[in-house]
């Protein structure tokens, strides 16, 4: 019985594995991985249906019909050969990967290889910590700077204007017309938005997935872990106390930290459930307030794009009346991958990536429309950009087969506001960690202690290296003709990334201790 027991424990664990590992190739185009892992908060907010779940159902009774009749039924207890085999393919693939560059890949394997990985990232953080504690003033000598930009300033005029930074999820700039997308007719508000903006090419994200890439932008810093275990090391936080502990140190100067110095008022919405991780990071963040879609709806759900811009809108009526400058950032959901519309379709709604593009941009339009009506748009900047690239799921690859398959590409910055004239600058591969100080740039703020590794776009050469993005433990490069990964690092840029490396690898002791 105690061995029926434990094959009947070992096949149903083997079914979560094997029927999870393919529901996500079907939704993603990859078995799991710690970057997915780290974003399981956002992976629930998609929503799971009975359908995706009927193969491990069928699963289970199978091995339960077996467990209690398998002695009787010689074609069920065949199904532990199969099981054998299973675990014969796994350990065939570890050999067959030991021995060749070109790794391949099974959903068991993959697993296991996930699991030992996670290991070693919990290692590696604690390292990092260690390594820090000995050696912080080093550590901090390297980035302690006393200003935030070393260009002429691009102050707009106005005297301390109202700011609110759009960070739309996962869209690659590719997807916008004006920035060269193949669907002409897919985002005419962003469009017009771009006619009227400063507007930046050949920019990049910085790093993925959201948690990394909206700390990162605001901090102008790198981030090793997503604050999410018990003890905050990178994988599914189970307090929100140990996010607030591993990402709100006192090493990181953030840009509210900053305007609110200058007598900002400074908020965030986030279309996210309230008491979720998400509520938890971003107060580390040290913002004012925070205000998620239980702020704003009763049952809490997620905000699709059209509660959001909403919630944005009485947001920004509330603030504006009070008569203090304030600075405001969002992030929205309805464009995270695998999501569809609930409202706007895009031509025949065959893709669920243009689908929710589309969506986007038709309540950004209702949103724009709103403030160029009001007393506000003559002493308000917007600015629209991405916490990261679109991740390289079926339905982004099948939109644009161009699309980087690296989760590092082009996205989107665009700057608008009374006195900014329309011009199309080129970053030149530069990326995200540009944000904080091209946008004090623009306010004509530069004083202040920091420990920014990003510069002001208007720099033409910043004096850190500002074009190498991290996922997870993968490096890359960026310039003007696209994304390299370390593999295909150009000889000429060789040294410059590998000084890059060192400069993430460093200023990671400062962030995640």
């Amino acid at each position: 019985m105690l061995l029926r027991i434990i094959k009947l424990a070992i096949g149903l664990v083997l079914s979560f594995i094997i029927i999870i590992q393919m529901q996500l190739v079907a939704s993603s185009g990859n078995f799991l991985t710690l970057l997915g892992l780290s974003n399981v908060e956002a992976m629930e907010g998609l929503g799971i249906s009975i359908w995706q779940i009927l193969p491990f159902i069928i699963a289970t009774l199978w091995l339960c019909i077996d467990f209690f009749c398998g002695k009787k039924n010689k074609a069920l207890r065949g199904m532990w050969g199969l099981l054998v085999i299973i675990f014969l393919l796994a350990g065939g693939v570890k050999i067959y990967n030991k021995f060749n560059s070109e790794k391949i890949e099974s959903p068991v394997y993959s697993f296991f290889s996930l699991i030992l990985h996670l290991k070693q990232a919990m290692q590696s953080y604690d390292a990092i910590q260690y390594d820090f504690l000995e050696n912080k003033d080093t550590y901090l000598s390297e980035f302690r700077q006393n200003n935030f930009y070393t260009s002429r300033s691009r102050n707009i005029g106005n005297e301390k204007p109202n700011v609110i930074v759009i960070f739309v999820e996962g869209m690659s700039s590719r997807f916008i017309d004006n920035y060269g997308s193949k669907y002409k007719d897919l985002t005419p508000s962003m469009d017009e938005f771009y006619n009227n903006s400063l507007v930046f090419g050949d920019y990049y994200n910085h790093t993925a997935a959201t948690f990394r890439g909206l700390r990162g932008q605001l901090v102008s810093g790198y981030q090793f872990n997503d604050g999410y275990d018990s003890r905050g090391r990178g994988i599914a936080q189970i307090s929100s106390e140990s996010v607030v502990r591993q990402t709100g140190n006192a090493y990181i100067v953030t840009l509210p930290d900053i305007l609110k110095k200058h007598g900002y008022d400074t908020s965030f919405i986030a279309a996210n459930p309230k008491g979720s991780q998400m509520e938890a990071f971003l107060g580390a963040l040290r913002f004012d307030e925070i205000f998620m879609s239980g702020d704003f709806v009763a049952d809490n759900h997620v905000l699709s794009d059209k509660e959001f811009f909403d919630a944005l809108w009485n947001h920004v009526n509330n603030k504006q009346s009070s008569g203090k400058p304030f600075f405001i950032s969002t992030y929205n959901f309805g464009t995270h991958a695998a999501m569809d519309s609930p409202h706007e379709k895009y031509r025949d709604a065959d893709n669920i990536a243009l689908n929710r593009f589309h969506n986007f941009d038709v309540f950004f339009g209702e949103f724009l429309k709103k403030v160029n009506s009001s007393p506000m748009k003559d002493n308000t900047i917007i600015i629209l950009t991405s916490d990261h690239a679109s991740y390289s799921g079926p339905e982004i690859m099948d939109a644009d087969h161009d699309a980087s398959p690296y989760f590092v590409d082009r996205v989107p910055l665009m700057i608008n506001g009374a006195n900014i004239n329309h011009a199309v600058m080129d970053a030149n591969g530069r990326n995200s960690l540009s944000l904080a100080p091209t946008l004090l740039d623009v306010m004509g703020i530069n004083d202040g202690e920091n420990y920014f590794i990003g510069c002001s776009l208007f720099v033409d050469k910043c004096p850190r290296i500002d074009n190498v993005s991290v996922v997870g433990e993968s490096f890359f490069m960026t310039d003007k003709e696209g994304v390299y990964s370390e593999n295909n690092i150009p000889d000429a840029y060789r040294n410059r990334f590998e000084e890059g490396k060192k400069q993430i690898r460093d200023n990671y002791r400062i962030t995640s201790s």
